[in-house]
């Protein structure tokens, strides 16, 4: 069962991205698939990652990157494309440390912007033309900013009801310094002493009692004295 069975591609009949169908310039896409081919017609002992860019109206670009030949990955045609796979999926936002445990279902669904740009081989190849994928960029979601809470309405206060405070009779200090224990006693010695001691009877002075003028005794008559 081929890899490609449950989704009835037949790999001989998909075109390889060579700058014949789409002009260069600027794209949105939108990645629909991503999956691994080994191999192809033209190249059958190659192991092919294959990404499936749709471009709106411009049609369906499919980006190739080989990471195995005859099933060796440390074959330099897989080596220089891996290191272009490698840049390719940092591009389309995936960190380094995650490509280890990347699965092409991963890739799918991601929107942005891409450049395809035709340039001359090189060496034995430079009588051919390459159209690559360039500036590739993810578009960034934007959060929608959170409605802005109803202004609250305000009630009216209620007039607070006045707490009348109870008086409390608070305790004066008495601001007199405190007796000494000598003071103490001497006056405890003092308070005894008043009690033992006998009382004084008080003496009160009577009004002088007039009393009623005796009546005057008439004086005898002198008799004759014999002797005068």
């Amino acid at each position: 069962m081929g890899l490609f069975d449950d989704f009835d591609i037949d790999m001989d009949e998909v075109k390889a991205a060579g700058g014949f169908d789409f002009e260069d310039g600027n794209y949105d896409f939108e990645i629909s698939e991503a999956l691994i081919q080994n191999g192809t017609k033209n190249d059958p002992d190659d192991t092919k990652f294959i990404i499936k860019y749709d471009m709106d109206e411009a049609g369906t670009y499919w980006e190739w990157f080989t990471i195995a030949v005859d099933g060796d990955p440390t074959a330099k045609k897989a080596e220089q494309s891996l290191g272009f796979l490698k840049s390719r999926l940092v591009d389309l936002g995936f960190s380094p440390s995650a490509l280890n445990d990347l699965d092409p279902e991963d890739l799918e669904g991601i929107v942005g912007s891409l450049q395809l740009l035709t340039t001359s081989g090189k060496g034995k190849n430079a009588a051919n033309k390459y159209q690559n994928v360039r500036n590739v960029k993810v578009a960034v979601e934007e959060e929608e900013p959170e409605p802005e809470p109803a202004p609250k309405r305000t009630r009216a206060a209620k007039p607070k009801a006045v707490e009348v405070e109870e008086e409390v009779d608070e305790e004066v200090e008495d601001d007199e310094p405190e007796e000494t224990d000598a003071e103490i006693k001497q006056r405890v010695a003092a308070k005894q002493a008043a009690r033992t001691a006998p009382a004084k009877t008080a003496t009160v002075k009577k009004a002088p009692v007039k009393r009623a003028a005796k009546p005057a005794e008439e004086e005898p008559e002198d008799e004759e004295n014999p002797f005068a």
